[in-house]
């Protein structure tokens, strides 16, 4: 039987229907591909003004605590209502990208955004306010010192010592808590990057900006380092020993 077909050109003809019916197939499934990406561009222009309010840049949420019930009871509600009215006859895929920006938006409506206070200066130590405080007291016993006469001064000057010797202790162990807090600095960043620490050692520090143009720049680079007198050979220095002869 198949030889009959093979002869006859049956089975060539069966092979041909097969394939038009697979093309007919593969052109329903063009249409319903065609139909969805409709059904998404009409999807995105329901949630466009969502999108704008998305697009700056998010700020953190002031969620209520884990045992406020109420409150976050009333956001999930808030929430479902608006997936509803926004996503409503859109398609899986759209829901899914959407999901989080609708969450964003209706958690920020209803609790508000995080309101940070501006860090002011950093607080004084004890011992920076004592020396700050000893400071001055240096400085007023000097003025005094200028205006008494010897037998004050010789009082003054004893006060004026005491508070220095108090002033050089403060600063030796402020001092030292600085430097134990730069080595403990370091000790963290080195693990963390050890190239960039090890850079920053030999790193020369910058200040200024160079204001000259390029060849300005390049005829005093040539003026300092060059020497138009190096072809020259040199001439024997009085008072230097000559160089033993080769044997």
């Amino acid at each position: 039987m198949k030889i009959h077909r093979t002869k006859m050109g049956c089975l060539n003809k069966s092979f041909q229907q097969q394939r038009t019916a697979l093309a007919d197939k593969t052109s329903e499934n063009r249409s319903r591909a065609q139909n969805h990406s409709a059904k998404e561009i009409q999807a995105e222009d329901q949630d466009e003004e969502l999108r704008q309010l998305i697009n700056a840049k998010r700020q953190k949420i002031n969620f209520p605590a884990a045992t406020a019930v109420e409150q976050w009871e009333d956001l999930d509600s808030k929430i479902v209502l608006k997936l509803d009215s926004l996503t409503g006859d859109s398609t899986l895929e759209h829901k899914l990208a959407t999901f989080g920006d609708i969450v964003y938006q209706t958690s920020l409506e209803t609790f508000g955004a995080k309101q940070y206070q501006s860090k002011g200066p950093p607080k004084r130590s004890r011992r920076q306010c004592e020396m700050d405080k000893l400071r001055k007291q240096k400085r007023n016993l000097k003025k005094q010192m200028k205006a008494a006469n010897s037998e004050e001064k010789k009082g003054l000057q004893e006060i004026w010592q005491h508070l220095k010797a108090r002033h050089s202790a403060l600063s030796r162990a402020e001092s030292a808590r600085k430097k134990r807090s730069q080595k403990r600095k370091n000790q963290e960043r080195f693990p963390r990057d050890p190239f960039q620490f090890a850079r920053q050692l030999f790193q020369q520090p910058k200040s200024g900006t160079l204001a000259v143009s390029r060849e300005d720049l390049e005829a005093h680079l040539k003026e300092t380092y060059s020497d138009t007198k190096r072809e020259l050979p040199l001439e024997e220095t009085a008072g230097l020993y000559g160089q033993p002869p080769l044997e």
